[in-house]
């Protein structure tokens, strides 16, 4: 298996972390994901467009960047990268604010030619708010990268009640349940790996926030093992992708339908 391609072999793969709303937990998923990544010791990197605020340029500046959209330098860095069939794993933490300006530059630079012929594949990691905008969001992003994969996140978090998705299949959905203070801060403040402690054997001793992490990171851990696996068994020919079907159905079927 190449390191950090999350295919075994195949295409290297961008995780595009995104909204149409603020606060819904974008950032927190990248961060999850890039722990995923460096606690099974793969190769990954990280980009972050919000400059005003940044997270894991801060807790990791040796492996990710900040690239404001709205300057050339700054598009530079993240396109340059995300385009490069490398065999490292990318991990974009795409503010709400650039969502727009993102579309607009994909198809500038022809954005999904480009990955196309290089074998690289994008999986949009979008998230359900509120407001239900991610639904025009889905609409905006399946236009625009019509060969990535759409992942639904669901934050229980921020958004404590169900929300349906989008009428078309996605390809996957991932839930976070709400996260104790004292993990919260360790994600958000410090460099600490919390997925060490589940693809690892711990020791004998451990502390509270230790046994907090085990607890509530596990079912997170599980999800994004799930969703790696799907991604290599349709990336290898064996399954279909659910993203690419027809639209979902809204009631049983009947006698004699397909």
């Amino acid at each position: 298996m190449n390191e950090g391609t999350g295919l075994r072999g195949r295409a290297t793969f961008i995780y595009i972390c995104c909204s149409r709303e603020a606060r819904v937990g974008n950032t927190l998923t990248a961060r999850l994901l890039l722990d995923y990544f460096l606690s099974s010791r793969d190769r990954a990197i990280g980009f972050e467009t919000d400059i005003i605020h940044p997270a894991l340029s801060r807790l990791f500046p040796e492996l990710c960047s900040a690239a404001d959209l709205s300057a050339a330098r700054g598009q530079s860095i993240l396109f340059d990268r995300l385009i490069v069939a490398d065999g490292v794993t990318k991990v974009v933490d795409l503010w709400h604010a650039h969502l727009d300006l993102f579309l607009r530059l994909i198809s500038d630079f022809d954005f999904h030619a480009e990955v196309v012929q290089n074998r690289v594949q994008p999986i949009l990691l979008l998230h359900k708010d509120d407001r239900e905008r991610f639904r025009e969001g889905y609409l905006a992003l399946r236009k625009a990268l019509p060969t990535a994969h759409i992942v639904m996140v669901h934050n229980r978090g921020v958004l404590a009640h169900e929300v349906a998705g989008p009428r078309t299949n996605a390809f996957s959905e991932i839930v976070i349940n709400s996260l104790s203070k004292e993990l919260r801060f360790a994600l958000e403040a410090t460099r600490w790996l919390g997925f060490r402690l589940i693809v690892r054997t711990p020791a004998s001793t451990i502390t509270p926030l230790e046994v907090l992490a085990r607890s509530e990171l596990r079912p997170i851990h599980t999800q994004l093992e799930q969703l790696r696996l799907k991604l290599d068994l349709v990336h290898a020919g064996v399954g279909p992708s659910p993203d690419k079907s027809r639209p979902a159905r809204t009631r049983p079927r009947g006698p004699g339908e397909r």
